[in-house]
């Protein structure tokens, strides 16, 4: 009984995608503290599993580039935005765009997505627990996923990575535990109440926790280096007076 009372707890917890339904849960329970590149992308295939790694590898400096992504048809889902692929990465950003490339809408959409990704790279220097999130409306190879928990784990050795994916649409009901990756299987397809309440089977949630001591780490490291930043600008200013 104990047991099942115990938390599991993470400096945070991101979403790679799949489609909105992670972010979401993670929102509505309070455990996601800030924006990530992949909150709110979809993927129709396994392609955006596979270019994780090289996403990680390079910092995401190839995805969402101006010259891969193509317009699709509108998404009733999402009327007032216009739905870009982008053909390098796979991902799909249905809810980012609300003016076309020609006119406008790209460089904003850029700037923010560039600026998600600079800071998952910068949480994870900083981090020891991480949950990682991925949601699916249909059952899909996930072998990519190993892929990336092996590149990770080399990459940020002192991190304990932690996967979780939620996978609907599926042949039978099923939980499995592969090391630190957990597999979740139900064969009903999702619901609104997926990407706008939640449902029981999202209960799995509930058991964690983001600690509070991470996020005022992160606070106190970002005043301090306001602080500092701003002696700088001080100085600077008084070097330009002459003073």
């Amino acid at each position: 009984m104990q047991k099942s009372k115990q938390k599991e707890k993470y400096d945070f917890a991101v979403s790679l995608g799949g489609n909105c339904a992670a972010a979401h849960n993670l929102l509505y329970r309070k455990l996601r503290f800030c924006s990530f590149p992949f909150d709110w992308v979809y993927m129709k295939d396994e392609k955006p599993l596979i270019m994780l790694v090289d996403g990680f590898s390079s910092q995401f400096s190839k995805f969402l580039l101006k010259e891969n992504l193509i317009k699709l048809d509108a998404n009733p889902s999402h009327p007032d935005k216009i739905q870009y692929q982008d053909a390098y990465s796979g991902y799909v950003f249905a809810n980012h765009f609300t003016k076309s490339i020609e006119n406008g809408g790209y460089e904003e959409v850029k700037k923010t997505f560039d600026k998600r990704c600079d800071r998952l790279i910068y949480l994870l220097k900083n981090a020891k627990d991480v949950l990682l999130l991925l949601s699916l409306a249909a059952e899909r190879n996930i072998s990519p996923i190993f892929d990336l928990n092996n590149f990770l784990k080399n990459k940020y050795p002192n991190i304990k990575f932690n996967f979780k994916i939620i996978m609907f649409n599926c042949k039978s009901d099923s939980i499995e535990h592969i090391d630190n990756i957990t597999i979740l299987k139900f064969m009903r397809c999702e619901n609104k109440d997926d990407y706008l309440e939640t449902n029981k089977e999202w209960n799995f949630l509930d058991k964690v926790q983001i600690k509070k001591s991470f996020k005022c780490k992160l606070f106190l490291k970002r005043l301090v280096m306001g602080y500092l930043l701003g002696k700088k600008i001080y100085r600077e200013r008084l070097r330009w007076k002459g003073l």
